[in-house]
């Protein structure tokens, strides 16, 4: 079961098959990019995570086969934004297949990545540790349920706790649930977030909103168990959802950023700005049937119009999207515009935003 043509994310030749089937398109305003490759593989690479260290570097994960063949995870880094570190296999001589990383750097100055595997026989999410990115711990295995868990994403609040959300099928469908580090060694019970009834909740991205606490996005589909794992892709009532919370105990009722009844999935925020705005990305079939990086601003109920980050006629698809300290935007996101599939990043400016204002009751989806 656990094969990369059989859980993968998408590869470039599935995406394209799949959001084909959804060829409605829309005209989206653009924001322009210079898009760049950040890597070289001549088979996959794919599932970037980005984040800012404390001395300023860019890092970018992502996950490629070794020369044994087999999925790993891998980084690079870039300390003044043009030249780049070579990659270093993180999960190197580890048994099984990994995937779909989480990466940060916690306020102890420790860089951390959570990531899922099939190395324990089953879909599990598992989390790991470097005081410099060179010597990592030993993989902590985060979740033993029989059902699968996948798509962690982590987050640390203004105390310093680490928390992370990933999504799991233990209650039937998939829903998405949320654990926090309570020390070196153990996580707290896993709290489930969302229901959904007979549909799915899947690949959620954690984050802080404006007000300090916490803003999840992810998709919602009728995606019923039993059928094909990709079959979301495929599904128009696949759409990308927000929700709210002080606690991430209470969370306020799911927002839906999305009804254009194409193909929306795949969705990753930043935290809040100084104005209280969340940067919103997602890959849609809105502007594109092959798939593109999309994006929106949200600052409670008020949010931009929808606006659009990538074209080409390949699939672009997985952003990852970071706010540096210098007010400049990094994003990663994977495409096959190379001919084969790699990671790309690309950077703007906050100004560049503002050609798309927060609006109140806003229907431009």
């Amino acid at each position: 079961m656990l094969h990369r043509n059989r859980m993968t994310l998408a590869s470039g030749c599935l995406l394209v098959l799949v959001f084909c089937a959804c060829r409605q398109s829309v005209a989206l305003p653009r924001l322009q990019l210079d898009a760049r490759q950040l890597t070289q593989s001549d088979s996959a690479a794919e599932d970037p995570s980005i984040m800012q260290a404390a001395d300023g570097s860019i890092w970018i994960a992502w996950i490629e086969k070794d020369d044994t063949g087999k999925v790993h995870l891998w980084y690079k880094r870039t300390a003044d934004g043009q030249s780049w570190t070579e990659p270093f296999q993180i999960t190197k001589g580890q048994p099984g297949e990994h995937y779909y990383p989480s990466l940060l750097q916690q306020s102890d100055g420790k860089i951390c990545i959570a990531w899922f595997s099939g190395r324990s026989g089953n879909a599990d999410i598992w989390f790991s540790d470097s005081p410099d990115g060179i010597e990592w711990s030993a993989p902590q295995q985060v979740t033993k349920d029989p059902s699968w868990d996948w798509a962690p994403s982590l987050m640390q609040t203004a105390d310093g706790k680490l928390w992370m959300a990933w999504a799991s099928g233990r209650a039937g469908n998939k829903d998405i649930w949320v654990a926090y580090r309570k020390d070196e060694t153990t996580w707290s019970p896993p709290r489930r977030l969302t229901v959904n009834g007979p549909g799915n909740d899947d690949f959620p991205c954690l984050s802080r909103d404006g007000g300090g606490g916490f803003l999840l996005s992810w998709t919602r589909s009728d995606f019923k168990e039993g059928q094909a794992w990709d079959a979301p892709f495929a599904d128009a009532t696949t759409e990308i959802y927000l929700a709210r919370s002080q606690d991430a105990t209470k969370w306020t009722a799911p927002q839906r950023v999305t009804e254009d009844r194409l193909v929306d999935v795949l969705s990753h925020q930043c935290p809040a700005d100084a104005q209280g705005s969340n940067l919103l990305l997602w890959t849609s079939s809105a502007a594109d049937p092959y798939g593109d990086i999309v994006g929106a601003l949200f600052a409670g109920r008020r949010r931009s119009e929808t606006f659009q980050l990538t074209s080409k006629i390949t699939p672009d698809y997985t952003p990852r999207v970071l706010r540096a300290r210098d007010g400049k935007y990094w994003l990663a996101w994977a495409s096959k515009r190379s001919g084969t599939l790699n990671v790309w990043y690309a950077t703007f400016e906050a100004s560049d935003l503002a050609a798309f204002p927060l609006k109140a009751n806003n229907d431009n989806h």
